[in-house]
């Protein structure tokens, strides 16, 4: 797997959900994750999830950390699958960088408010299938403006600001993602070493 933090900021609007777009605009061939910090504003058009469909659900927030995987030869259970396998990185990790407990439901990661009710949403994220391969989408809020929901970022956690906490944030891309490698690369040996 390849992968690649972008430094420019860039709208994810759903629109890169789509087959080669790490290849075709960040020249990133094969299965691949990319990463960037920006906006987040997708339009029901674009919305891939059913359930927000139906319920006419927003998806917004001024600044956001977006991943965006593609997986080839891998179908949408298995997507699925290394999705949530990622959800669960991203809670190890801001545990282990800020000592702050996140609570997983699903695919989404949420902090406890003060009356101890799970409403706090620190991502958004959704795992679908294009015709050449799979495709995941997971996107972690910087900052809590400009989202339609009570929400938790990474700003709350941290003790840095300005330029500190993009550099911070641009840490956790790169952290993350080089996790997310060394499990696949873990979850291919297994395979592998095991006789029949």
């Amino acid at each position: 797997m390849k992968t690649k933090f972008i430094d420019h900021n860039e709208l994810y609007d759903g629109s890169q959900l789509r087959p080669l777009y790490n290849y075709l605009v960040h020249k990133t061939l094969g299965t691949s994750v990319i990463s960037w910090v920006g906006p987040c504003d997708v339009s029901l058009e674009m919305m891939k999830d059913g359930e927000d469909v139906l319920k006419n659900a927003k998806i917004q927030s001024d600044s956001m950390l977006h991943f965006i995987f593609e997986i080839f030869e891998r179908d949408l259970f298995s997507g699925v699958c290394l999705q949530r396998l990622f959800i669960n990185l991203i809670k190890e990790e801001i545990f282990k960088v800020y000592e702050v407990y996140l609570y997983r439901s699903g695919d989404d990661l949420y902090l406890r408010n003060k009356g101890g009710i799970l409403d706090q949403k620190f991502n958004v994220s959704i795992a679908c299938p294009s015709i050449s391969s799979t495709l995941i989408h997971i996107g972690l809020n910087v900052k809590n403006e400009g989202t339609p929901v009570s929400t938790s970022s990474i700003s709350d956690f941290s003790k840095k600001e300005g330029s500190s906490l993009e550099a911070e944030v641009k840490k956790l891309a790169h952290d993350l993602m080089a996790s997310f490698l060394e499990e696949l690369d873990q979850i291919q040996n297994a395979v592998m070493k095991v006789r029949s």
